[in-house]
């Protein structure tokens, strides 16, 4: 069982008071529909996480809810509006959003998911400062997260398959639904600033590695959804990039199988199976286990001890549905 799974002694209703939530603010079919895409259900990872951070930081049990509550609700809607983008049919093995109720719903239900966690911060008991300060980290992260996500769909129609480039999506588009939990706490522990950057960081980067694995796991795991649904959806994941540098005459290939509308899935079969055996999966297994690496020996942990077992538990259950990857023969055969 991952250990984020659970979080009872800290969260016994995190579902529960969502629902209530978004009926308090919005209870007829919009709210209905946001409801629905809330309960084919999720790991709730980063709502937990929040949790988790604000036990270590001694934040008090409600305004620290009210914030995971924020943070749930705005990733969720950015879900919704990812599922339109990319014409996704199924989430969590259930119907998305725009399948259920046509797209133009779709986007009022994420429209709403995006409001929402400012009125979470209203109810936040701190100071008229605090209140705003967490409402502009709201904002600043929204902005990341949009642009990374904006940045991600020019990289094939401009032929860009750096590294570089792939990674400055995934610290926007993942990276600042694992720092805004972070820096929240932060706030509503109201550490100082240069302290407060340091954590940010840290777990922006740990959003990094959660994208690459969650592009690992979209071919050689289980993500609830057709297997290769990215190459279906012509994203450029960390396993074309890592194939493409490998051997960059099937750039070609690559472009023109991204670029169709359907596949077959012995082509989808194919590009896996080349960046298994081609070395593409071997080379971003070990970008993760240097990220991690780095990770765990970030100098702001030296003042922050009791960050470790949160971080450690956190990235224990990142990297769990891929773990079997790491019991390979193959595994790390650069």
């Amino acid at each position: 069982m991952s250990p984020f799974s659970e979080v009872r002694h800290i969260n016994p209703n995190l579902d529960e008071c969502l629902s209530q939530f978004i009926m308090e603010y919005a209870d007829g079919f919009c709210g209905e529909m946001l409801q629905t895409h809330i309960k084919t259900g999720g790991k709730r990872l980063r709502a937990k996480l929040t949790l988790q951070l604000a036990n270590v930081f001694n934040i008090d049990l409600q305004n620290a809810f009210h914030w995971a509550m924020a943070v749930e609700l705005l990733h969720n809607a950015t879900l919704i509006h990812d599922d339109v983008q990319d014409g996704d049919e199924v989430r969590r093995n259930k119907p998305t959003t725009w399948v259920t109720y046509g797209v133009p719903q779709a986007i009022n239900a994420g429209d709403l998911g995006l409001m929402l966690p400012f009125q979470c911060i209203e109810k936040i008991q701190m100071s008229d400062t605090v209140r705003w300060k967490l409402a502009q980290t709201l904002s600043k992260h929204s902005i990341s997260a949009v642009c990374g996500q904006s940045l991600e769909m020019t990289l094939l129609p401009k032929r860009d398959f750096s590294f570089d480039s792939y990674v400055e999506s995934a610290l926007g588009k993942t990276g600042a639904f694992f720092g805004l939990p972070m820096e929240g706490i932060t706030i509503l522990a109201e550490l100082n600033e240069e302290h407060r950057r340091c954590l940010v960081e840290l777990y922006s980067q740990v959003g990094l590695l959660f994208q690459i694995q969650d592009d690992i796991l979209d071919c050689f795991g289980n993500k609830g959804r057709m297997r290769g649904a990215d190459i279906c959806e012509g994203k450029v994941s960390i396993l074309i990039v890592e194939h493409l540098y490998l051997y960059p005459e099937d750039e070609a290939f690559f472009i023109e199988v991204l670029e169709r509308p359907s596949l077959e899935p012995e082509l989808i079969q194919r590009c896996i199976d080349l960046f298994s055996e081609g070395g593409a999966l071997n080379m971003a297994l070990h970008e993760l286990m240097v990220l991690e690496q780095q990770i765990c020996n970030s100098e702001i942990l030296e003042l922050y001890p009791t960050q470790r077992s949160v971080l450690n538990k956190l990235l224990d259950t990142i990297m769990a549905p891929i773990h079997h990857l790491f019991d390979t023969p193959n595994e790390m055969t650069l």
